[in-house]
């Protein structure tokens, strides 16, 4: 595909990304970008001319559509090992993402954000994937939490910080 001029035909240049050159794909995205706007204000979905649901960008059926397409995409990486979310390998044979995901999914609920997802990570690493308590090993997802070194009722102020959290043994 590559050193293949670009897929529009009237372009000489090489293809670098999906087919076309690098200048074609910035016309033909901003080309649709138009497209999808002009439907927008129109009221119809962005891929076909059916009126959109209520607060989407599509219709009902082409949201089904959408859903059904994510779901086998999902049940496709789990099939073959890999992290239903980002296609990376999965953390255990019983969770269904990898740690990053994981962690990214689980940092709104403590931290009200996905920027400690990092942080995360690496408080799992610096205690070696043990429980403190226990000494047992942690898998995320599986029976892994995470806890306050300051309980929520001593000190508000410092309670939703990294420096205050560490991974235990769920139970």
């Amino acid at each position: 595909m590559i050193n293949q001029p670009c897929s529009t035909g009237s372009c000489k240049e090489l293809r670098s990304i999906a087919g076309y050159c690098k200048s074609c794909w910035i016309k033909r995205t901003a080309a649709k970008k138009a497209r999808e706007a002009e439907k927008k204000a129109r009221g119809e979905c962005t891929t076909c001319p059916q009126p959109v649901a209520k607060g989407k960008k599509r219709c009902y059926e082409c949201l089904e559509k959408y859903r059904l397409q994510c779901r086998g995409r999902e049940q496709s990486r789990i099939a073959q090992g890999l992290c239903a979310l980002c296609g990376l390998a999965p953390l255990s044979g019983t969770s269904r993402t990898c740690s990053r995901c994981f962690c990214r999914n689980v940092s709104p609920f403590h931290f009200k954000t996905t920027k400690r997802t990092n942080e995360l990570i690496q408080l799992l690493a610096d205690q070696g994937g043990r429980c403190p308590y226990t000494g047992r090993d942690l898998v995320l997802g599986n029976n892994c939490s995470l806890d306050h070194k300051t309980p929520v009722s001593r000190e508000a102020r410092t309670t939703r910080t990294i420096s205050n959290g560490f991974t235990v043994l769920a139970q």
